[in-house]
């Protein structure tokens, strides 16, 4: 009966501590990435009480930080903080022709991840976030250094693998694949009745370190 119990709870440690997420445990990660697609633009004057869209493409990078609780062995949640700086592209439109935008951004928000493999030294998620994003921007063709400001909405769905090194599996590096979007909006400094939404959808990439405790 003793060697039974002994194994039982040999069995259980084993288990317990052959996970990578679990509850209670702490998880933190430093990184950056890139996204590239589509992006569209609608610029309005308030004045007219007229708006014009047009479509474009835009690039961003970025580098962040994430922190995750487990919940259980099969979720884990957490915030994601997030510097990014980008530029885009768009045809002509009603008011002027083609031009570019550069955007510096921060973000904030929360993210889920769902374990679908959850090993000691191996685990493979799905991630789905949401949160809010400010920043400014600069217009480089539509009104020679124009600048503006931009906030709104952003949200993501990514399946991250990471893989954890040596005895202690405490170090780990991730990669990351799926897509991001932002919502944002906001007016020029110096022309307050030219306002302007900017939708983005991009293909996303990236990379980072992280750690557990």
């Amino acid at each position: 009966m003793k060697k039974l119990l002994i194994g039982l709870t040999l069995f259980a440690t084993t288990f317990a501590f052959g996970q990578s997420n679990r509850a209670g445990i702490i998880q933190a990660g430093i990184g950056g990435g890139m996204a590239i697609g589509w992006t569209s633009f609608e610029l309005t004057n308030t004045n007219l009480t007229k708006s014009d869209t047009k479509n474009g493409v835009g690039v961003t990078g970025n580098f962040n930080f994430r922190g995750q609780y487990g919940i259980s062995k099969s979720f884990s949640a957490g915030i994601l903080l997030r510097k990014e700086w980008g530029a885009f592209s768009v045809s002509d439109n009603d008011f002027e022709d083609s031009f570019e935008m550069s955007v510096s951004t921060f973000a904030i928000g929360l993210e889920g991840k769902i374990y679908l493999i959850n090993k000691d030294k191996l685990n493979f998620n799905i991630a789905p976030s949401f949160g809010y994003t400010t920043g400014s921007t600069e217009t480089i063709d539509l009104s020679p250094n124009a600048k503006g400001d931009a906030s709104g909405l952003n949200y993501g769905l990514i399946a991250e693998i990471n893989l954890y090194f040596g005895s202690s599996s405490k170090y780990g590096m991730s990669a990351d694949l799926g897509f991001a979007g932002s919502s944002l909006s906001g007016s020029y400094d110096d022309s307050k009745d030219m306002e302007y939404k900017i939708k983005g959808v991009n293909f996303y990439i990236g990379l980072g370190f992280s750690t557990r405790f």
